[in-house]
């Protein structure tokens, strides 16, 4: 199918086409078409695939309708961010070079960064950004810290993403089309596809509006003001979709829907009512994080400090799924803060602040044990409780949410607890995630998540149709909780497509939010930096060097990091090695090794290298070969050393 559908390469165009060859292929093609639809039949006839809601049809023709549509590309946007980002990464780069002395040339050899930052002592595996930043948070020598520093400066994929956007582009009208993929995920939320416009990361810094005229003006050093160049670009990344000429984005996201749900489903009826006061009011005194916070610690709403306020955004981003001190640590990241015994308290205080959640994980894990167990349906919790019912067919587990829409997990069944040897049973079913068939278990954890995303993409999946109807041809995107309509300016209301969003079944607290312009991105029209961080100023002076360093050429192949043609350049320019020993050095050019005990200098500077000449140890005389560039870097003797018997001529080792 590709060689048929792809176009020759020039090498493949040098060579005659071979007849037959093409005939074979268009064969066989054409036998997998028919498998194909035999496929597809077997599929809609199969007794275990239960036919669609009709309600979900309806959401099926919206949806397609909408990706035919598409949602318009900020173009200007996207081309100044990838040239910037592309002038920085290459600076970055040229610095990096100069740094490891040639040893790495791009930000992306990972193994090579890894390697150097553990010849210094440190046992990184990953440059992740939670490994760099606890690596930094250790306060590394100089080296070390610069060279973790530039490969966050230069790490960030804006200059993939700006290209990809663009690739999916229209070139008529830049409308991105096609890109949102109904049922995506199990749960039944749309995922996005290509382009992944799922996934652009919001202002939450509040960056101003006036960035991007600084970007397209090509104004670096209003942008370094903010940061990273290319970190400001990517918390702007938003600005990459737009509204057409003389239309508006109007764009309303639900809030905290994912703490609302539970609380609905579970009956947890204080926490409701804080969500209900907090959205009448607006005081954000009663936000439900504080209000989260006081239930924990058993103190006036009213009295909830900043750092406490902190500790209930992050107990409930952590523990709402039933999660424990693995999540805590993932989520509050204060393992040099809090022992493991305080934040055990932490996760026991949000669980006795919610026992109706915590008694609804219990009863949704028991009743899908039971389902599979006897093939009853159960309902998980009794009337008024939203309906969310557990059924088997002898094959798959299914949840069934208040919409009427199942959720199912195929191949279920019950094995030994994986965890506690006494425990109830674990369930595992057949999932297809990461694109792989394979065994997966669930626990009480993941069956709440499921419910709760589930019921929230039925909130918006409900929402797109009242939109579709109400203001025809309007919606052109949607992201998990947040609905996009396109519109002639001041054609739509806000308010009216904010009330729309908060529609909601009996008992549902929903709040949200709504702003519209010309972009899909929410940000103040002016504003300030914050005052800079300790560690943020380090970034500053990193970001100093490279805006005065001379860039490399903008070429793919600096981008790939070639290495023979730049050292070649830089050979003429570089210090000579003996400029940068502080050490005493004797008339000969010799210095006492500052790495082990040399009561004799036996370690001679060169101008581009150093050599070891000897290092006698008693009994057993070794001496070290070295292999690297120079003491410059501090640390140990280059990249690798062995020890090696000394000849019986005495030579000393060469480095």
């Amino acid at each position: 199918m590709l060689r048929l559908s792809r176009p020759p390469t020039a090498k493949k165009r040098k060579k005659p086409e071979d007849p037959a060859a093409r005939a074979r292929d268009l064969e066989l093609l054409l036998e997998r078409c028919k498998t194909d639809v035999m496929m597809t039949r077997a599929c809609f006839n199969h007794p275990r695939l239960r036919p669609m809601l009709p309600e979900e049809r309806c959401v099926l023709l919206a949806d397609a309708a909408i990706n035919a549509r598409g949602v318009c590309a900020n173009v200007a946007f996207l081309e100044a961010g990838r040239d910037l980002a592309v002038k920085e990464r290459n600076a970055v780069n040229t610095r990096l070079n100069e740094l490891t002395a040639g040893v790495v040339t791009s930000v992306f050899q990972r193994d090579r960064i890894v390697e150097l930052v553990n010849s210094r002592g440190h046992r990184i595996t990953s440059l992740t950004k939670r490994s760099v930043a606890a690596t930094l948070a250790h306060k590394p020598e100089d080296y070390v810290r610069e060279l973790l520093t530039l490969r966050q400066e230069g790490a960030y994929t804006s200059v993939h993403k700006s290209k990809k956007l663009l690739s999916f582009a229209d070139p008529s009208d830049h409308r991105i089309r096609g890109v949102l993929r109904y049922h995506g995920a199990g749960t039944g939320r749309w995922t996005s596809l290509g382009a992944q416009i799922h996934n652009l990361p919001r202002n939450d810094a509040e960056l101003p509006a006036a960035l991007i005229d600084a970007l397209l003006a090509g104004d670096r050093t209003e942008l370094a003001r903010f940061g990273n160049p290319v970190k400001v670009i990517s918390q702007l990344s938003r600005a990459a979709l737009c509204a057409a000429s003389g239309h508006e984005l109007i764009c309303a996201d639900l809030s905290a829907i994912e703490s609302r749900i539970p609380a609905w489903i579970a009956g947890e009826e204080w926490k409701l009512a804080a969500f209900s006061k907090y959205d009448t009011s607006g005081d954000e005194h009663l936000h439900p994080y504080c209000q989260i916070a006081a239930q924990m610690l058993r103190k006036d709403v009213l009295a909830i400090t900043k750092p406490e306020r902190q500790m209930g955004k992050s107990a409930e981003l952590a523990c709402g799924f039933g999660g424990a001190l693995g999540a805590w640590r993932r989520i509050a990241n204060d393992e040099d803060i809090r022992s493991n015994a305080e934040a055990q308290a932490i996760v026991r205080n949000w669980r006795n602040a919610h026992p109706k959640i915590v008694e609804f994980w219990q009863r949704l894990m028991r009743a899908a044990r039971i389902s599979i167990r006897t093939g009853q349906s159960i309902r998980v919790m009794p009337a008024p409780h939203p309906s969310i019912v557990t059924g088997f067919d002898g094959y798959a587990l299914t949840i069934t949410l208040p919409s009427g829409r199942a959720i199912p997990y195929p191949g279920a069944h019950l094995v030994p607890n994986k965890k506690f040897e006494n425990g109830d049973p674990d369930i595992e079913f057949m999932d297809n995630a990461k694109g792989q068939w394979k065994p997966a278990r669930a626990w009480f954890g993941t069956l709440v998540e499921n419910c709760v995303q589930g019921i929230a993409r039925d909130l918006l999946a409900a929402a797109i149709i009242r939109a579709e109807a109400r203001w025809p041809e309007s919606v052109v995107f949607h992201c998990h909780d947040e609905l996009v309509l396109e519109a002639p300016i001041g054609a739509i209301p806000e308010k009216d497509v904010l009330a729309l969003l908060l529609e909601a079944p009996a008992g549902l607290p929903l709040g949200g939010k709504v702003h519209s312009g010309p972009l899909y991105l929410e940000a103040p029209a002016t504003g300030e930096p914050p005052p800079p961080k300790d560690e943020e100023i380090v970034e500053r002076a990193v970001d100093a060097f490279v805006a005065n360093a001379e860039p490399l050429p903008n070429t793919k192949e600096v981008e790939q990091g070639a290495e023979e043609d730049f050292l070649a350049n830089l050979s003429d320019a570089r210090a000579p090695l003996i400029d940068f020993v502080t050490l005493p050095m004797d008339s000969g050019g010799q210095v006492s090794c500052p790495f082990h005990e040399d009561w004799e200098p036996s370690c001679r500077i060169y101008a581009d290298h150093f050599q070891l000449l000897w290092m006698r140890r008693p009994r057993r005389p070794y001496r070290l070969a070295h292999e690297g560039r120079g003491h410059d870097q501090g640390g140990g003797h280059g990249r690798a050393t062995q020890l090696e018997r000394p000849s019986d001529d005495g030579a000393g080792a060469q480095g």
